[in-house]
């Protein structure tokens, strides 16, 4: 509960996990100090994953993401809850999502979104390092699901379903603010 339901500042985080994995509670700690000590409501959402069971994907992935931040929206609205400035926050392939989000559906965001905040998410999906992953030994499995997803034998042969969901591709001089975090040794 906030002291004021006036001009609230709001995080809308998105939660990573390399696209099979996570949920929008792994981050909780940095969540509620955010809302302790610095004054900001935090909403945070969870999407669609991939897995062997389904046959969801970046698409269907990201329009739980859009969906997600209309019914965040739709809830400060119901709770009279006034919001001033939002930004958008994401870690790995939520971090991927935020990007994407922040680039492609400012003018849609029924927040004013002011600035966008990416921990080490890919931001070209068609590059040769982000590629490289899909065939790791940690991320084989996701690997053949990507291919069997996209109907495709080799993972570079996806590029162009690829290049439709990187951010990069959607970079202008216009795009809002973002501040981008990655390790010393990080190839994404």
């Amino acid at each position: 509960d906030y002291q004021s339901k006036e001009n609230l500042d709001i995080f809308v985080c998105i939660h990573g996990g390399s696209y099979f994995r996570g949920d929008r509670y792994d981050m909780n700690d940095l969540y509620l100090d955010m809302v302790k000590n610095h004054g900001v409501a935090v909403a945070t959402m969870d999407y669609r994953l991939v897995s062997p069971t389904n046959n969801f994907f970046l698409k269907e992935m990201f329009e739980d993401v859009c969906s997600a931040v209309d019914k965040i929206a739709s809830v400060c609205n119901e709770n009279d809850l006034k919001i001033d400035k939002a930004a958008l926050m994401g870690f790995s392939a939520g971090g991927h999502f935020a990007l994407l989000y922040s680039y492609t559906m400012i003018e849609k965001c029924p927040f004013d979104l002011v600035f966008c905040v990416d921990y080490v998410g890919p931001a070209d999906l068609t590059d040769e390092a982000f590629l490289a992953k899909t065939e790791e030994k940690r991320f084989e499995q996701l690997g053949k699901l990507f291919k069997k997803r996209l109907g495709v034998k080799d993972i570079k042969d996806a590029i162009p379903y690829f290049k439709e969901y990187s951010p990069i591709e959607y970079v202008t001089p216009s795009i809002i603010p973002t501040i981008c975090a990655y390790g010393m040794k990080d190839e994404i």
